[in-house]
């Protein structure tokens, strides 16, 4: 399939853009880290004097980093009483750490909220899955991620720093232990951005400095640690939430054609791919659902240009999904109120993802629509 309509087009930086509100999300994470943590690799990396094309390669690595989280949704959700963004929540500040922090702060605050006797076995779980479980997880990250890149056009550079992005300075990283220079520069500076911003938001500057020092030579270059410490105080303070995606958007070191036709098409399948991945009795399922819309669209008559739009809607229509637990999508049981209330925001969630992509207006309505019901009783506006 292939979508020729002349009014489907889309900025590449705008797409993957999107994905990362996505992972955000998956990632326990307020809309917008990703962008932030752009953002700030960017300027560092400009600071450092880095080339157009390796800044290009970390801005794009911080907006595709958890692009791979979905693909072990399923088991986070399991070391985690069936959240997996809870879990992700609590790793995030300590997702770099030693491993002394990293089970300090695993024990204080996971599963925080649950039964107590629950939480024992949450904590007991993730302590005995230990480093096999972290090794298989970067590992399932890095190859999706990368995957999804290779498919978008990005080139070789970006592609394998995507790779190294939880290897360590040190060698103590994951998933294959590589150290030093030997990891892409992209990948030392987008590890650090990402701490970086996590602490600060958290705790404040002084907060992300003591980290800074702390993880200097171990999992951070001493080097990247050392610029970060200069400038990231001005660069975050320049950062404006309410201009944030639009900063993010024209700090594309390397704006790329608009996508459309195939490359278009290959776009929205990788968005189709990160949702169905999430579940595996969804795998291929957005490809599946946008054959059959453009079947139907074409079989009632409707012209050329709503029929690329349904098609381009099937492949994209579960995007929000990766805003519910894996506790709830894969649930045998009938759903509570609780667990209901977050599947009927999915679509709010899909909605919230393509609504700044301009060029794609046709396809986020039938996207977020699609579990609307002719009496009203649908979501999550309730359409009739």
């Amino acid at each position: 399939m292939t979508l020729k309509s002349p009014s489907l087009t889309l900025r590449l930086s705008e797409l993957v853009a999107s994905l990362s509100i996505g992972t955000d999300i998956g990632m326990g994470q307020p809309e917008g880290q990703a962008l932030r943590t752009c953002l700030l690799a960017l300027g560092v990396a400009r600071e450092m004097g880095l080339d157009q094309q390796r800044c290009a390669d970390v801005y794009y690595l911080a907006l595709l980093r958890f692009v791979g989280c979905n693909s072990h949704a399923d088991q986070d959700a399991a070391s985690g009483g069936g959240d997996e963004m809870a879990v992700r929540r609590v790793m995030a500040p300590v997702i770099s750490g030693e491993p002394p922090e990293l089970v300090s702060h695993v024990v204080r605050h996971l599963g925080a909220g649950l039964p107590a006797g629950k939480r024992m076995r949450v904590v007991a779980g993730m302590m005995a899955a230990g480093p096999n479980q972290a090794r298989a997880v970067t590992t399932a990250t890095c190859e999706v991620a990368r995957m999804f890149a290779t498919e978008l056009g990005f080139g070789a550079a970006l592609v394998g720093a995507i790779g190294y992005q939880f290897e360590y300075w040190n060698g103590k990283g994951l998933p294959n232990g590589v150290s030093g220079e030997e990891i892409p520069i992209a990948a030392r500076i987008v590890m650090v951005a990402r701490d970086v911003d996590v602490i600060a938001r958290v705790g404040g500057w002084q907060l992300a400095e003591d980290m800074l020092r702390r993880r200097r030579g171990r999992a951070y270059d001493p080097a990247v640690a050392d610029a970060f410490r200069r400038h990231a105080p001005a660069i975050l303070a320049g950062i404006e939430e309410d201009s944030l995606w639009d900063r993010a958007i024209d700090a594309d070191p390397m704006p790329s054609e608009p996508l459309e036709g195939d490359r278009l098409t290959v776009a929205l399948e990788c968005c189709g791919q990160f949702a169905d991945i999430k579940c595996w009795f969804t795998r291929d399922h957005s490809p599946a659902v946008s054959k059959l819309a453009r079947a139907a669209a074409a079989n009632i008559g409707l012209d050329a240009a709503e029929v690329q739009a349904i098609a381009a809607a099937g492949l994209v229509q579960e995007l929000g999904k990766t805003g519910v637990s894996n506790g709830t999508l894969d649930t045998p049981r009938p759903l509570d109120p609780s667990q209901w209330e977050s599947m009927r925001l999915s679509t709010y969630l899909t909605q919230r993802m393509l609504g700044r992509c301009q060029g794609l207006e046709a396809v986020n309505a039938p996207a977020s629509s699609h579990h609307e019901r002719l009496d009203g009783s649908g979501y999550h506006r309730g359409l009739t």
